[in-house]
């Protein structure tokens, strides 16, 4: 049976041709100017088919853009592919402000600020505040990757480069149907970024970022994370903070009213995407503080969890590094729900 027009207008897995090798440039496009480093995750190959890759690329789009998620490119995806994304202030935020051409010999917090760049991206050096002949290399090599100039010293070009991961993370999300989903969302997109310390413990942009500007021993960050994606889900929907921004669990804890449920009530039914866990303490810990460390829940089993949780490490400690996804039980937890 000869295709329907409309049919012949939509894309899906399987499809082949100039529209396919059109979409892909758009998709690389948009992944390459809203979160930096996915792409080449999908390992898309460079022809005309619409494979498994595209299909998973097309899914998370959608997913971000608010669209019903089906694989399908028709009219309304390729529209939201080609619309303006609502711009980051970038203002707003001191570790995301140019701050000046710096090049070899150069020292001081701007210096700091650099090394700690390069080294999220992999290019890893000492964050000591001195622009020495190694910046100066690993400047060069991650200019190369980026493809710019290698000249070896910051321009607005390559410093535009070097915050991206941050700005991906901090793009406005279209409107989803609850809270907790926007939550969630805005957690996903933070988690993609892959935000960790640099330059020391509880350091670096993305602890400044999550703490509103203090870093260092006394800063743990996991409830700063976890509320710093409340805060923007709740500034994209235009509704007040469901408790109060803080660095601190027992504030999530004790400044969320209504929305408080206590463990033993706790199930898959009642706990929805986007709601936070407070995990409590234990033993000597008990005395300084109820609560020591937060996450914000993916999805809610019978048995665990699926979390995304800032100052963590791959064993779990409430102490650790990077935002992370994990799996957890629900012994000795609490819970937010959103």
């Amino acid at each position: 049976m000869p295709q329907t027009k409309t049919q012949a207008e939509i894309l899906l897995q399987g499809s082949k041709g100039p529209a396919v090798t059109a979409l892909k440039k758009q998709l690389h496009a948009w992944y390459d100017k809203n979160s930096p480093g996915e792409w080449e995750k999908f390992k898309i190959s460079d022809n005309d088919v619409f494979g498994a890759g595209v299909d998973k690329a097309v899914r998370r789009f959608q997913a971000w853009a608010a669209l019903t998620v089906d694989g399908e490119v028709g009219p309304q995806t390729l529209a939201a592919l080609k619309a303006k994304p609502a711009k980051v202030n970038t203002a707003a935020y001191k570790d995301l402000v140019f701050p000046g051409a710096l090049r070899e010999k150069a020292s001081g917090r701007s210096v700091r600020l650099v090394q700690g760049w390069l080294s999220l991206s992999g290019f890893n050096v000492v964050v000591d505040g001195g622009f020495g002949p190694a910046t100066t290399q690993a400047l060069r090599a991650f200019q190369a990757k980026r493809g710019l100039p290698t000249t070896g010293f910051v321009d607005e070009a390559t410093y535009a480069a070097l915050v991206a991961p941050m700005v991906a993370a901090l793009a406005p999300i279209p409107r989803k149907k609850t809270l907790g989903e926007l939550v969630l969302a805005y957690a996903s997109q933070h988690l993609r970024q892959h935000p960790r310390e640099v330059g020391g413990q509880n350091s670096g942009p993305w602890v400044r970022l999550f703490t509103d500007g203090s870093e260092g021993d006394r800063f743990p960050w996991c409830a700063g994370f976890a509320t710093f994606c409340v805060k923007q889900a709740c500034e994209t929907l235009g509704v007040a903070l469901p408790m109060q921004r803080t660095l601190a669990c027992d504030t999530i804890a004790s400044s969320s009213g209504h929305r408080f449920l206590k463990g033993a009530g706790a199930g898959p039914g009642k706990i929805t995407p986007g709601s936070i866990f407070v995990q409590q303490a234990t033993g000597a810990e008990r005395q300084k503080y109820r609560y020591r460390h937060t996450g914000i829940i993916a999805s809610a089993g019978p048995d665990t969890m699926q979390t995304i949780e800032g100052n963590t490490n791959d064993d779990g400690s409430a102490e650790g590094y990077e935002v992370c996804a994990r799996t957890r039980g629900y012994t000795n937890m609490d819970f937010i729900v959103l």
